[in-house]
């Protein structure tokens, strides 16, 4: 399974929504949830958070992040 921007932004996006956990402690959820490493689910969070409003897509902020550098 390829794991792509988009799909990462689409599950933090309903962890947010969850009220699950606060978001600076999604890093596990995301490695669990994707099978990745701490550090590459550090990338996805912090690209995520840096793109992150409520109005946009989860794809339009997923292009943001690549058009930045930040992924």
């Amino acid at each position: 399974m390829e794991v792509t921007t988009q799909a990462v932004f689409e599950y933090l996006d309903g962890l947010r929504e969850s009220g699950v956990t606060n978001m600076f402690g999604a890093r596990p959820y995301v490695v669990r949830a994707f099978k990745l490493d701490e550090k590459m689910a550090g990338k996805y969070l912090s690209a995520w958070m840096g793109t992150f409003d409520a109005d946009k897509t989860a794809l339009a902020r997923a292009l943001e992040a690549k058009e930045k550098g930040l992924i």
